[in-house]
């Protein structure tokens, strides 16, 4: 595949699915809930807060690399340059991961195991539909200086 039949993602799917996932599993849980864990409330509400802002500071850390690289942000842009430094050192996907993160977090702390299941569907759908066009597209764009940068560092953790 070379690089001018090898397209970016034209929709930012990733943020849809995880938009998502919020107002179904509320929908799910009010119809049949499951929760997470039982007792010791302040302890998941603790882990779930370091959770959610980990998150968000994942992919905010990992907006802001790309920005200070001046390559597109989104999948839906072409990017100009392969970024493998911040976030990018210890996952191909940071944005996605922080996305992961929160949405887990959240969860946690709504006890709301529907949320939980959806986020593990919604991070499984972003590496099928989205993960893998990209990686084609930069794989085709930058060559063996993304395949290297695949083979040091995981896609996801």
């Amino acid at each position: 595949m070379n690089v001018y039949r090898a397209r970016p993602v034209t929709y930012p799917w990733p943020t849809a699915f995880f938009l998502v996932i919020l107002p179904l599993s509320t929908l799910c849980y009010d119809y049949a809930p499951i929760h997470m864990l039982n007792g010791v409330p302040l302890l998941r509400i603790a882990i779930s807060s370091l959770m959610i802002g980990a998150g968000i500071v994942m992919a905010i850390w990992a907006i802001a690399a790309l920005k200070s690289h001046h390559t597109a942000l989104g999948s839906m842009k072409n990017t100009s340059r392969l970024v493998t430094t911040g976030p990018f050192r210890l996952t191909r996907n940071p944005i996605y991961l922080g996305y992961t993160v929160a949405a887990l977090g959240l969860a946690l702390a709504t006890n709301n195991l529907w949320t939980a299941g959806l986020a593990v569907c919604a991070a499984a759908a972003t590496h099928l539909w989205v993960i893998r066009r990209e990686e084609q597209f930069l794989q085709a764009r930058f060559g063996y200086e993304f395949e290297r940068y695949r083979q040091r560092t995981r896609a996801w953790l």
